[in-house]
Parts: structure tokens; sequence; C-alpha cells
């Protein structure tokens, strides 16, 4: 195998491992290496005993292209390339042009259609990988021809027609994810429109729904169930049971006051309350609709997940929001204690360098 295609090999491993660590339907993750040509050694070099490279630095150097959606995907990525044989040997260079999408200004979108096809990429002949209720908001990341890569409200990734969605401000997604919503229990009919049972639709004090269009529309007893995620009925209970976890010692696995970690909490607060998760925070991630994605915590209520990224590149840490940057956990060296984003984790990074996004469970 030429020295070329070892490197290139060894790339393509890198992207894959670190694309391993999360999983890239709710983390994007869409990476390319463009790696140099290089010529084996000069022979008088070789029978020296000399590497390639030794002395100057070579121009020749890795590019990577693409886009991820944290900055610590793209640190894991590059701590992983800087390791190869080949790139330490012969000094390359690694640029990387990869876009970071939590780094962008995000656009908002409303699905107008009764159902809105996602795609795995940007064409009409991709096959469909997601539907979305109407009435939906989405979060717009950027655009490719007709198509907006965005994520639906579970934070599920893809492409979705531009015909397909109408423009929202961050406003109108803010009243739909944390203000009075309606939950569609039954099909309703407007005109020739159907709002299919599962849809969940703005709508005002009176209960009227608020369509895409600005028009309301009363719907029939019984059609809807209508709900504020801020005044759930577990919400102080469970923030209350999570305090009584305060000072209680950090132990790997535990689940109990005789010691628990960060997903110990998280599972039995909410266990307690008959709501079953997953064990790890790597799996608790992909549960419930995706929240804390705006940087201000404006749409973080407390009761919703806040999870944290390793520079590895893998979800490593939970915490409960207590609203705002505020957050209870279970810390190594201080055991389960409320903290802000700004506090030192245990490697001496703000938490809010570390956090990627919040989960509401609560629904």
């Amino acid at each position: 195998m030429s020295p070329a295609d070892r490197l290139s090999m060894e790339l393509n491993d890198c992207i894959r491992t670190v694309a391993s660590r999360v999983d890239c339907r709710f983390f994007a993750f869409c990476v390319e290496a463009e790696s140099p040509t290089l010529p084996a050694p000069p022979k008088r070099l070789r029978r020296l005993g000399h590497s390639f490279g030794d002395g100057a630095r070579t121009e020749e150097g890795v590019i990577l292209k693409g886009f991820v959606h944290f900055p610590q995907q793209e640190r894991a990525l590059l701590r992983c390339i800087e390791k190869i044989p080949l790139v330490v040997r012969r000094r390359l260079k690694i640029r990387s042009r990869l876009q970071i999408l939590s780094r962008k200004k995000l656009s908002f979108a409303q699905t107008v259609l009764p159902c809105v096809n996602m795609r795995a990429f940007p064409r009409k002949t991709d096959g469909i990988v997601l539907q979305i209720f109407p009435g939906s908001f989405l979060l717009c990341y950027f655009t490719k021809g007709d198509y907006y890569f965005c994520a639906d409200p579970t934070g599920y990734l893809g492409y979705v027609h531009k015909s397909e969605l109408a423009p929202a401000t961050r406003e109108d997604y803010l009243r739909w994810l944390n203000g009075r919503c309606a939950r569609v229990l039954r099909d309703i009919k407007v005109g020739d429109t159907l709002i299919p049972m599962g849809s969940e639709i703005a709508c005002d004090i009176k209960g009227r729904l608020i369509l895409f269009d600005g028009s309301f529309l009363k719907p029939e007893s019984g059609s809807v169930h209508i709900y504020e995620p801020a005044r759930h009925k577990l919400i102080k209970s469970i923030l209350r049971k999570a305090r009584m976890y305060s000072s209680v010692p950090y132990l790997w696995g535990g689940i109990s006051h005789a010691g628990i970690d960060c997903s110990g909490i998280i599972q039995t607060v909410f266990h307690i309350h008959n709501i079953l998760l997953p064990r790890d925070s790597s799996q608790q991630v992909n549960v419930g609709n995706q929240v804390g994605m705006l940087g201000d915590f404006s749409d973080v209520l407390p009761g919703d997940l806040l999870f944290f990224m390793s520079n590895e590149g893998q979800i490593t840490h939970v915490g409960l929001s207590l609203g705002g940057d505020r957050f209870i956990h279970a810390t190594v060296r201080e055991g389960v204690k409320e903290s802000r984003m700004g506090d030192l984790d245990l490697g001496g990074e703000p938490f809010r360098k570390m956090y990627v996004m919040g989960r509401r469970v609560l629904a």
C-alpha cells in the first residue's frame, strides 16, 4: 500500500471513529478529508535512515471539509488525526475548513403541509427519512439549493424543501415551544387541508389554534389537549426530589443516597414520577424534544435535561435545569450540587464550553 493510500485509510478511520461516538441523526457530522500526494522518500535518505520530512515542515497538508454540529467534534477529529503516524512523521499540517453549526445564526421555519418530508440528501429522488407534523417549528442551519438543512422538534436532522416550509421568527418558535400549545387528538379538517392527530399547534388563551398563515381555528371539543410546558404538574416535584440528593457523594453507576452519578440522579428522579429513561447520559440525550439550542437558554425550562460533550466528541454528562443557566447535577469532587454554566468543571473549563443541547422529557 502506498503512503498516500495508507494515509487516506487512516484519515477515514479517524472520521468514522469520531462519528460513531454520537448518533449522527441528531448530531451533525459530515466530513471529508483531502490528503496530499505523498512521494516516497528519496533513496539516499532511506539508505541513511532518515524519515521524509525531517527538518523543515512540509507544505503538503490534510484539509478537512464539511460540517459538524459542535466544536468538541472538530477538536476530537483533530486530536485523532494528529496521532496518525504518517502525519507525525512527515509533519503534515492539518487545516480545518469545517463549518461548526452551533456557531451559525439559526433561522426558523414552520411546516405548512399535512406531512412534510425530510430527506437524507437535498434532492427529491432521495428517500424520505422522516415526516413532520404540520404546525411544527424547525431550526434551520443552512440552505443547499432549494432545501434547508434543519432539525425537527426532536432534533432529527435532514433536508426539507423550501416549498414545504414558511419562514418564522424566533418569537414564533419560542411561543410554540414554551407557550400554550394544543396536541391534536383526532384528525381536524381545515378546508382541503388535514391536521393529523399527533400534531402540536400553538394556541391562544381562548384555545384557538394559531395556523401558519396567522388565522385562528376553534377546534371541536375533545379534539385537542391544551397544555403549557412551563406549568407541567410534575416540574416542582421533580426539582424537589432532585434537591433531596444535595451533597450526596459521587459514585460511578450509583443510584441512591449512598452514592450517585450524573445520569443516575436523572434516571432515578424521573423513575419516581413514572417516567422511564435510559441509564446513561449518551442514551438519555436522544429522549424527548430538543431544546436549549438558542445560546441564551430562553428555550429551556425548569425540568429540562442539559447535556455536555467531552473533547473526545462524546456525551459524558447531564444535569437537570433549574431555569436559565442554572442546573443541578452530580459532580465527581463535590457530589450533587447546583451550578451555573459559567462555573468550572473538573477539567477547569466552564460548563458552558462543554454544553451542547437540552431535552424536554416532560410533555
